[in-house]
């Protein structure tokens, strides 16, 4: 596969998960949450992450339709992106403390993302000042959907829907005549 394909793909797969946030959003008014900040912080990075790759995505295939080099094209979506990561994951991981979530059984997960974005960005920094490859854009963009899908994970285990519900079984006709 192309770079351009990859980057169409991460676009559909972003668009895809956005999508699933609102559904999962909709049935989530109706539906009861445990602790509901926790459900509005995943759903914020669920949103984030899938909407942050479908940015950056975009940006570089905007970039090579419009014929710039791919070393420079690579570089300028690395330093972007670093610079939107770091924007993101700072203000996530400060509205998560203040939010105090330290009881989650999440919390290493959390702290994997970050540690995962962090490295990522410290890759992205390589890339935009010496590399200019596509690959460490790749591992970013890869990075986040990965944790798109945990945070969608996490929606969808936090829905609070009765296991067994009280439901008398349906009359048969020679149960009528009893």
């Amino acid at each position: 596969m192309t770079p351009s394909d990859l980057l169409t793909l991460i676009v559909e797969a972003s668009v895809a998960l956005a999508g699933f946030a609102g559904i999962v959003g909709a049935i989530g008014q109706g539906g009861n949450f445990s602790p509901l900040m926790t459900h509005e912080l995943s759903l914020v990075n669920l949103l984030s992450t899938s909407f942050g790759a479908l940015f950056m995505s975009l940006t570089a295939l905007a970039l090579l339709v419009a014929g710039v080099d791919e070393s420079l094209t690579w570089r300028f979506s690395s330093a972007l992106s670093l610079i939107v990561t770091l924007f993101f994951t700072l203000r996530a991981y400060r509205t998560i403390s203040r939010v105090g979530e330290a009881q989650s059984t999440f919390r290493s997960l959390r702290k994997l993302s970050i540690l995962s974005i962090l490295a990522t960005c410290g890759l992205q920094a390589w890339n935009a000042l010496y590399l200019g490859q596509f690959w460490p854009l790749f591992v970013l963009l890869i990075a986040l959907f990965a944790i798109a899908c945990a945070a969608f994970t996490r929606l969808v285990f936090a829905l609070d829907v009765p296991r067994h519900a009280e439901v008398e079984p349906p009359m048969r006709a020679n149960d009528a005549d009893q």
